[in-house]
């Protein structure tokens, strides 16, 4: 076992509300929670093939968002109807979400490290180089930013919010970049969304050669030089917002719950005439 398994592999440092003496049963959010650390402590193990831990970092994330959608807005539902504790379930439900928050942050701490420290340093020894935009050089950021401009920016569509136009539709596990800027005319902030088009996979490789352009391409195989789109989109962000100043950018993903007060919510947007995307 490696140092992140082992570290791993601790009890959690979350004080969890049903592992106490007088507890006769287990929650199972916070059980089911559990399990997912062990699929992500698979990635740790320096036994298995490189891309498969890869692989099981991805699994974790997939995991933990249908969790966020289906249990979590469950949680929340029945926060709203303030569902008291039962002999089976003898805790608060305001207690069980504040658990499940400290968890799954003290979780995605963890698979933050794995990442960094683990993984990514055996993929760049393998010759897997998972770049940010800012660690391109000069030419290669010219090439990727043409290719921006051919093939990514005429499908771009930011929707504006002010008080002329609603917040828009976000679709759910929808990757999407909130944007705050400013105008000359109009000193608040204007709020935009971005929503980050669907390609798969969403890794684009960056020519070797001279001449060469780059190309929306799977990780592995022999390797290379890659930028994530996301990231290329939100260094392009000027061309979107022209004569406009850029105060501020962040991660904007869409996860929608899937429980009882989902279903009720999921009907507002319609309602109030959103714009869908």
């Amino acid at each position: 076992m490696n140092g992140h398994a082992a570290a791993a592999a601790t009890p959690a440092a979350v004080q969890r509300p049903d592992v106490v003496p007088e507890s006769r049963v287990f929650n199972r959010d916070l059980s089911w929670l559990e399990f997912n650390r062990r699929v992500l402590l698979l990635a740790t193990e320096p036994s298995r093939p490189l891309l498969e831990r890869v692989k099981f970092l991805s699994i974790y994330s997939g995991n933990l968002d249908e969790f966020v959608m289906k249990r979590v807005g469950w949680l929340l539902h029945r926060l709203d109807l303030n569902v008291q504790p039962t002999e089976h379930e003898p805790w608060p439900t305001a207690s069980l979400l504040e658990t499940v928050r400290r968890v799954v942050a003290e979780q995605q701490r963890l698979q933050t490290s794995i990442y960094l420290d683990a993984v990514q340093p055996a993929l760049a020894a393998a010759g897997i180089h998972l770049l940010g935009y800012p660690q391109l050089t000069p030419e290669e950021r010219v090439s990727v930013d043409r290719w921006f401009a051919r093939e990514v920016f005429p499908v771009l569509t930011p929707l504006a919010v002010d008080p002329g136009h609603r917040f828009p539709f976000i679709s759910n596990q929808s990757e999407n970049i909130g944007v705050l800027v400013t105008e000359a005319d109009y000193a608040e902030p204007l709020f935009a969304r971005v929503k980050v088009p669907e390609m798969s996979p969403q890794w684009v490789r960056v020519p070797e050669g001279k001449g060469e352009a780059p190309t929306v391409s799977k990780v592995g195989g022999a390797g290379g030089r890659f930028v994530h789109l996301h990231d290329i989109i939100r260094n392009n962000l000027d061309d979107l917002f022209p004569g406009m100043k850029i105060v501020e950018v962040a991660p904007l993903p869409g996860s929608e719950e899937c429980g009882g007060r989902g279903r009720r919510r999921g009907r507002q947007p319609a309602r109030a005439g959103r714009r869908r995307s």
